[in-house]
């Protein structure tokens, strides 16, 4: 088995899922959607199990210990998104994932902006100074 993953690296993420049990813990409010092949959930103190086909989602309601796995040895994928994604997306797990690169497009161009003034005010704030040293009189002091 799988060693437990932080719930902190999980959130957002896309997991290769194999046969074999991976162990997680999750805060209330996450959900895993099924991206690829079929999945397999447990988690403690639910009576029954749950088959995920790709596009179906397991809403996770507590910190309870959830085991994982692929039904077969087939490509399963899962999409963790942790609660703040979760909350952005109803049943698809492709509008959560187009809301998500929106949000990390939009965050990823701010700071290109932000970069970029920084580096102008620099680049302007340098040329004002050595202007100014330019056209300062030198008061150098001719000897004979």
């Amino acid at each position: 088995m799988t060693p437990n993953l932080s719930p902190e690296t999980l959130q957002d993420t896309l997991l290769e899922v194999d046969p074999a049990p991976m162990a997680m813990t999750l805060p209330a409010g996450s959900v895993i959607f099924a991206y690829a092949g079929t999945i397999w959930i447990t988690q403690e103190g639910l009576r029954d199990d749950v088959i995920l086909r790709p596009g179906e989602r397991f809403a996770v309601r507590n910190r309870a210990l959830i085991v994982i796995s692929a039904v077969r040895d087939d490509n399963a994928k899962v999409w963790v998104a942790g609660p703040e994604g979760a909350a952005m997306s109803e049943d698809d797990l492709f509008a959560l994932l187009r809301k998500s690169a929106l949000r990390q497009r939009a965050a990823a161009i701010e700071h290109a902006i932000h970069s970029v003034r920084d580096r102008l005010s620099h680049a302007l704030t340098s040329a004002a100074a050595a202007a100014r040293r330019a056209l300062e009189p030198s008061y150098r002091v001719h000897g004979h």
